[in-house]
């Protein structure tokens, strides 16, 4: 089972005084990512990708450049997507909550989760 996201080390959010996970140093990633030889922020974008979500990855630094491109040589198996599925906390950094009825949008990736 995953451990809670609230009971890792958390670092502050942007937006208010709320304050999010750290997923990167959560030991059930880092685990995953040892296995794929792979770093937490690759096996988190693999996780993206796998479940048919667009991403688009935030880096100015080369060798990240490089790492997220390179998560396409490997597949997550179905145990480590729902190991990382159990690891939600129901916390969305953006939720698209100002666009007015996104939640109502059939491809709203969100649903049924509560959002903070």
């Amino acid at each position: 089972m995953g451990t809670s996201l609230l009971k890792q080390p958390l670092i502050t959010s942007l937006r208010g005084s709320r304050e999010l996970p750290d997923l990167l140093i959560n030991p059930e990633v880092i685990k995953i990512g040892e296995a794929h030889k792979k770093t937490s922020a690759q096996v988190l974008l693999r996780w993206i990708i796998q479940r048919g979500i667009s991403t688009i990855p935030k880096s100015t630094n080369p060798e990240r450049l490089k790492q997220n491109l390179n998560i396409f040589d490997f597949k997550l198996s179905d145990e480590e997507m729902k190991t990382l599925a159990s690891l939600n906390a129901g916390i969305r950094v953006c939720d698209f909550a100002f666009f007015k009825g996104m939640e109502k949008h059939p491809e709203f990736p969100f649903k049924n989760m509560h959002c903070q």
